[in-house]
């Protein structure tokens, strides 16, 4: 029963009451009696007041909670108001005594437009498109207004019928108009675009039609996917399509017991009717009642604002606000009353786009959910719950079995459904990868579902379980699941990062002897002791050897712990493992060569030296002074100096980053043999020493060839003094050996060798040294043997002095025509070619169809004749020839 507080009378209020509203879809709120007698009620839904007209003329302005506004006295002076439409913050239409209707601003109280008619029989405002729709007689009439500014009515359309029209509904989707006419039993649905007429459906039977004429008018209602028409107690409703045009086809069918005076609808869910006793509240898609209101008056007037309240006055003019409950009274309402599948459509008929729209609906598909799921329709259900994202805790709890709940000690009951649990696999899955990317967005939310938004309490509960709580429930469900309808999954799992709980699959795996899985399981866990323990156990040297591949530097000394074993069997393991290894470049390599000098392997030692010298480029003098040392040990071991290791330590000698003077020092201080030498002249060459790599090549290994390759080299990488210097010391020692054929031979080559043509060799000094006896034991050149060589040095030397000065000249030329030409270009003038203009090249005239060429010294020619004049600019510069010489003339 209701309770109210009643408040003393004010303003325009004979009596006030404000109700306590219960949990009922509709409750009284708001109860007074008004102290003038209305002729007509509308809601403005443009800025929430109410719009009553009195018997007098006048208009009262309210707003929601019925306060007075504003009164505007005798709108009307002769005449009763019958209805009552805004059309924008301001204006307002208003037709009165069936036969005008006026365009009235109720912001200065003035009549904007007035319309004479003979008999107005009803109307429609279309408020989104600016349109007024008006029927008079057997007229429908369109017309067009501004919806900012009204600046008056334009009739845009009229149609003509053969019948009276009393009633229609204009249907502004899909531009057509239904036509209840006055001497008809049927409804016509008129199609605007194409000017047809269309005959509604009516169930006629026994030739005698729901629609057969009397006095009452019919109830004309549209809702967004709907629209209803009753007349007496017959309510047809037709399905409304939002993309093609109303067909006229019949939906549904409905008997009522009782008469309606009023139609309304709230929440597009609704229906409410007014008998001449009662208010009822019925569901839109069955017409089940869901709540009976007792009248003690008959309504006369009736309207209502959407998702809010509907308003009514009484015959004692007694205005009442009956407001809607809020919506978990409603849904509780519907589904004590009906179901909660109703509840469900009743939410989601609502355009409550926002995220407390989402919770709400959620939770009622997660009820649904569960119905499904004890009645064994699991697919169902499991759609819904992975949909809707329910708990990971409320659905797995669902499951009965103790195995999934986490009894670890049980073993699957015969009464599991398996294929459930495959959609609890589903469900687990899509669940898990919403929660990743739940925790990987910015700020740990993710839109979805009609402007809902998923976060993390809806996973965690509100607070009641921690994240991990729950990565830890799916993950070590899915595994329990695996482990049950298909052993082949678990790897799937195991491998990947997971939050399965440790204790459950190590039992698990252990049990039914997975030992690859729980490999890998105690792998992704960082457990490698005792994965690596339990390879041991098996005996299983491939996977152990490829599990120590998978650790990092990180795990360095766990990999040197149980790789020596592995090591001391086969010394190729620690090739797999220390160099093989997909993070071998990442190792610390002074730990990994310290652990095979420890295991006094230096065949290790020198191939991990190998692999981080040749393969990862470590240029430490360290580690490549170690692996020469090495090489000499393997070198020197060998029964005979073994061509191998002499053949590395070349190759090293040469481009090793190693310590070259200490190394000289500590194995060549006295070399023996002709290898021992060689190795010593690659580490003098390095040092630049090349006066001891030319006494060694002549004195120690008499190969004038090399020593004379060398001093070609020293022309071509090192200036010309100091190759010229190591030239006459290796004269003399060629000429303490008495081996005038390699001076002659030397002299020869560099004297033709077209590489070192711009070399100046010390002619002077070399004849010193030749021609001059420097002791008893050299027999001394004679002056014809050299005279050929020295003609060809001189001669080459002077060529290359003279192309040098003419390089210089052309250089200098080059720039002075440069710059005549930049002169030219800043100096430039047009040239005026007329009839009378020649070319100098072959003297005719330049006739105006001539293709012509202009030079930078402002010459004009035939475009034929360019090259031959450009020739004669060459021509210009003449060069002396050289002058042959002869010894003679030095």
């Amino acid at each position: 029963m209701k309770t109210y507080n009643k408040i003393e009378s004010i303003g325009e209020f004979i009596e006030l009451y404000y109700f306590i509203m219960n949990n009922d879809i509709l409750s009284l709120t708001i109860n007074q009696k008004l102290n003038f007698i209305p002729t007509s009620l509308s809601i403005s839904k443009i800025d929430n007041i109410i719009i009553i007209s009195s018997k007098d003329g006048s208009i009262y302005l309210y707003d929601f909670q019925l306060n007075l506004i504003k009164l505007i006295p005798n709108v009307i002076i002769n005449g009763i108001i019958n209805s009552i439409e805004m059309i924008n913050q301001s204006i307002i239409i208003i037709y009165f005594n069936f036969n005008q209707l006026n365009i009235f601003d109720i912001s200065n109280e003035k009549s904007l437009e007035s319309l004479p008619f003979k008999d107005i029989t009803d109307y429609n405002i279309l408020s989104n498109d600016g349109k007024l729709v008006i029927s008079t007689k057997n007229l429908i009439i369109l017309y067009q207004f501004e919806l900012i500014k009204f600046n008056g009515l334009e009739m845009i359309k009229q149609f003509k019928f053969n019948d009276k029209i009393i009633q229609f509904k204009y249907l502004e989707n899909y531009n057509q108009i239904l036509l209840n006419y006055n001497n008809s039993s049927i409804i016509q649905l008129f199609d605007i675009d194409t000017n047809q007429l269309i005959k509604l459906n009516s169930f006629q039977s026994n030739r005698l039609s729901i629609f057969n004429r009397n006095k009452n008018n019919l109830e004309l209602l549209t809702l967004k996917d709907k629209l209803i028409i009753s007349k007496n107690t017959n309510v047809l409703i037709y399905q409304l399509n939002q993309y093609d045009k109303f067909d006229g086809k019949l939906f549904k069918f409905y008997q009522l017991d009782i008469i309606p005076q009023f139609w309304t609808n709230l929440l597009q869910f609704f229906i409410i009717i007014v008998s001449n006793s009662n208010i009822y509240i019925k569901n839109i898609d069955d017409f089940i009642n869901l709540q009976t209101i007792p009248i003690s008056n008959k309504i006369l007037m009736i309207d209502s604002i959407d998702n809010e309240f509907i308003l009514t006055i009484d015959e004692d003019n007694i205005i009442s606000k009956y407001s809607l409950s809020n919506i978990d009274d409603i849904i509780e309402q519907i589904s004590q009353n009906q179901s909660l599948e109703k509840s469900i459509n009743f939410l989601e008929n609502l355009d409550m786009n926002n995220s407390e729209y989402f919770l709400k609906l959620r939770d009622l598909k997660i009820q649904f959910g569960k119905q499904l799921f004890y009645k064994e329709n699991y697919k169902q259900s499991i759609e819904i719950f992975i949909k809707f994202i329910a708990s990971p805790f409320q659905i797995i709890n669902l499951y009965s079995d103790l195995y999934i709940k986490g009894e670890t000690n049980k073993e699957p009951s015969d009464d599991i459904d398996k294929q459930s649990l495959l959609f609890l696999t589903q469900f687990l899955i899509d669940i898990r990868r919403i929660f990743n990317k739940l925790l990987k967005s910015l700020d740990n939310k993710i839109p979805y579902l009609n402007n809902g938004v998923i976060t993390i309490d809806l996973f965690t509960e509100s607070g009641k379980y921690s994240i991990d709580d729950v990565r830890i429930k799916i993950d070590t469900t899915l595994f329990r699941i695996y482990s049950i309808i298909n052993l082949g999954l678990i790897g799937s799992l195991v491998r990947l990062n997971n939050y399965c709980d440790s204790n459950t699959v190590i039992q698990i795996l252990r049990n039914k002897q997975l030992y690859s899985e729980l490999v890998d399981f105690y792998f992704q866990k960082s457990n490698h002791n005792k994965a690596l323990d339990l390879l041991i156990d098996l005996k299983d040297d491939h996977n152990l050897i490829k599990y120590l591949q998978r650790l990092n530097n990180d795990n360095l000394q766990l990999i040197l712990k149980y790789s020596t074993n592995l090591i001391l069997k086969d010394q190729n393991n620690a090739i797999k493992i220390f160099i093989d290894s997909p993070f071998a470049d990442n190792f610390k390599k002074i730990t990994v060569l310290e652990f095979f000098i420890e295991l006094d392997n230096d065949y290790l030692q020198m191939i991990y030296l190998e692999y981080i010298i040749k393969e990862l480029n470590d240029k430490s003098l360290y580690f490549n002074n170690k692996l020469l040392d090495i090489y000499f040990k393997f070198w020197n071991e060998s029964n005979r100096k073994s061509e191998e290791y002499y053949d590395k330590i070349t190759r090293f000698l040469t481009t090793g980053s190693i310590d070259l003077k200490s190394n000289l020092s500590k194995y060549f201080t006295n070399p023996q043999t002709s290898q021992e030498f060689r190795l010593k002249l690659i580490i003098l060459q390095r040092l630049s020493n090349h006066n001891q790599v030319l006494k060694i090549l002549i004195d120690n290994l008499k190969d004038s060839k090399n020593a004379i390759n060398y001093i070609k080299l020293l022309y071509e990488i090192e200036d010309n003094e100091t190759a010229s210097k190591n030239l006459i010391i290796l004269i003399k020692l060629l000429l303490s050996h008495n081996d005038k054929s390699s001076i002659l031979k030397i002299l020869t080559q560099l004297s033709l060798n077209h590489k070192l043509s711009n070399i100046r060799l010390p002619i002077t000094e070399i004849l010193n040294e030749l021609v001059t006896p420097r002791s008893s034991l050299i027999s001394s050149f004679k002056i014809y043997e050299l005279e050929s060589i020295i003609i060809r040095i001189i001669r080459s030397q002077r060529k290359t002095a003279n192309l040098l000065n003419l390089t210089q000249i052309i250089s200098s030329l080059k720039q002075i025509k440069t710059e005549e030409t930049l002169l030219s270009l800043k100096s430039y003038k047009n040239e005026i070619v007329n009839n009378y203009s020649k070319c100098d090249v072959c003297g005719l005239y330049l006739s105006n169809n001539s293709v012509l060429s202009r030079f930078p010294n402002g010459e004009i020619v035939h475009f034929g004749c360019a090259k031959t004049y450009n020739d004669h600019l060459k021509n210009t510069l003449n060069f002396p020839k050289l002058k042959s010489i002869k010894l003679k003339d030095l």
